[in-house]
């Protein structure tokens, strides 16, 4: 357990106190030691089984603000269990469909720039050194959509892409059609969710295309109209979880459709959701909700 772990290195053989601190430390405690520093982190795992846990530690981190998306790198075996991984896709001022959340560049890299007024190559430039011409030492340039397509590529996992604006849906699907075709992903990998416009875009040009209904601010009036629902034909209703308790889960019920929900970090509200009956969930904590899913299970 944990605290074996802890007592190992705390005392030595004869119960005097060591020179230096040997015990071994958690993930958390050496991720405080790169809060402000400009320092990577490269994360080596030799199984799949450390990825969760390992993986939640670096949100919690990041959603703390002690540590930048862009100090983390990944090496060994990245699939920590997730079934469906969720995106964010935007699209250059030439047509390029990349994967980043915000429309500005400042949060995360300093640049106050908008996504939508820069070229492929503005984009790739942005991260690919640091601000005195050095090297970085680990990659932060913002990927395609067609780079992090490539990921999934024989695997089991599926991709859960959302748009926050309509227009981005037109180049994120020349993406898609040119990886399926090329064999590189099966068409039931890929799911669409996000902005009403981009997934009505989405259902026009694909008879069969998987549609997750996301339903946010428009909650407020309501849940979607039978209109919306056999204009879209989605597999599934996706609301933010407070909806699912506020009548969300019983119209999904009444209108055949499986529930999924977004975005459900707390790990008592993962319980309760997950006791309730819903068939899937988004979470910034993906270790912590396979460790409910499991014991739900």
């Amino acid at each position: 357990t944990a605290a074996d772990v802890a007592a190992v290195g705390a005392a030595t053989v004869d119960g005097a106190e060591p020179h230096v601190d040997q015990r071994i430390p958690t993930l958390e405690q050496v991720l405080r030691l790169f809060t402000g520093s400009r320092a990577a982190v490269l994360i080596d795992m030799d199984s799949g089984r450390y990825a969760a846990a390992a993986l939640d530690a670096v949100q919690q981190a990041v959603a703390a603000g002690d540590l930048r998306a862009t100090q983390v790198i990944w090496c060994g075996a990245l699939d920590a269990g997730a079934d469906v991984v969720e995106i964010d896709v935007k699209t250059t001022a030439d047509g390029v469909s990349v994967v980043l959340h915000d429309d500005s560049l400042s949060r995360l890299w300093e640049v106050d720039r908008d996504i939508r007024e820069l070229t492929a190559a503005d984009v790739a430039a942005v991260g690919a050194a640091t601000v005195d011409g050095a090297e970085p030492q680990v990659d932060q340039r913002i990927p395609t959509f067609e780079q992090v397509l490539r990921l999934f590529t024989g695997g089991r996992a599926a991709v859960l892409i959302d748009m926050d604006s309509g227009r981005y849906a037109a180049a994120a699907r020349q993406v898609v059609q040119q990886a399926v075709t090329a064999g590189d992903l099966r068409a039931t990998q890929v799911i669409w969710c996000g902005d009403l416009d981009g997934m009505r875009e989405v259902r026009a040009a694909d008879a069969d295309a998987r549609i997750f209904l996301s339903w946010g601010e428009e909650a407020r009036l309501g849940p979607p109209s039978d209109d919306l629902v056999e204009t879209l034909r989605p597999e599934a209703f996706n609301p933010h979880w407070a909806f699912v308790e506020q009548g969300g889960r019983a119209w999904a019920r009444e209108h055949d459709l499986a529930l999924s929900c977004w975005t459900v970090d707390d790990p008592g509200d993962m319980t309760r959701l997950a006791e309730g009956g819903v068939d899937a969930m988004i979470s910034n904590r993906i270790g912590l909700l396979l460790e409910v899913v499991r014991r739900d299970r």
